[in-house]
């Protein structure tokens, strides 16, 4: 190869960040998204890393933040419905994984954001 790993990696990348889109709203757990496309998931972790800079476990979270994120913004969901649609088993992991992303809270991003308007 050309140095470049992703490139002959890229479709099963794709297709697990595509699974995790997918799956977003259940508790999703690594080896789920690293049998969907046939990887061992420490392996598909490392490629996810090098192509994002986020482990696997890291990236589903990250995601499942930002699908919150819209949620708390465009929704009239309360924050415990926003933590179970998301996979989340309880709100007070939720908001712990909520603010290490975002540096706030789901309540303190809610309303920071609805000041603003």
């Amino acid at each position: 190869g050309s140095g470049n790993p992703q490139g002959m990696y890229a479709p099963m990348l794709k297709k697990a960040k595509k699974y995790i889109e997918e799956h977003l709203s259940e508790d999703l757990n690594r080896q789920q998204v690293a049998d969907a496309v046939h990887a061992n998931a420490d392996y598909l972790s490392r490629l996810l890393k090098e192509d994002t800079g986020r482990s696997l476990s890291e990236y589903m979270k990250y995601r499942r933040i930002l699908e919150a994120q819209k949620l708390l913004d465009y929704s009239e969901m309360t924050i415990g419905q926003i933590s179970e649609s998301m996979g989340f088993k309880t709100t007070s992991y939720f908001s712990t994984v909520f603010k290490q992303i975002t540096g706030f809270t789901p309540f303190d991003y809610r309303h920071r954001y609805r000041k603003q308007e």
